[in-house]
């Protein structure tokens, strides 16, 4: 227990113990979790769906039930202007035009001031 002890003081000696904390936690959860199912709505789940999918991707073995609001975002992504309106009116809906704007770049000032007339 000696060797273990000195390892672990040595890990808080060097500021480290987070840290060490967070790569057991991500050992352990990929040891257990060997495949990830994801049922749809991802764009729906929190205020920033595009890392939601960045981490969901880092997965080895995933597979996605896509929802009705995210294939209305690929829809968007591919040209179709009748998505990317549904993609605001949900976005509005649920208060994350921010998302719009802010994580994609789009500005949507012209079209608020217009609504707002």
């Amino acid at each position: 227990t000696g060797y273990y002890f000195a390892i672990i003081s040595k890990v808080i000696e060097l500021k480290q113990l987070e840290n060490l904390f967070i790569a057991f936690a991500t050992l352990i959860q990929k040891l257990v979790i060997d495949h990830l199912h994801v049922v749809g709505d991802i764009y729906d789940r929190g205020k920033y769906p595009d890392l939601i999918l960045d981490r969901l991707m880092t997965f080895k073995a995933i597979d996605i039930q896509w929802g009705n609001h995210d294939i209305t975002w690929m829809g968007a992504v591919s040209g179709s202007v009748i998505c990317m309106v549904n993609v605001i009116r949900i976005a509005a809906r649920y208060n994350s035009i921010a998302l719009i704007e802010d994580r994609y770049g789009i500005n949507l000032r012209k079209l608020i001031d217009y609504s707002l007339e």
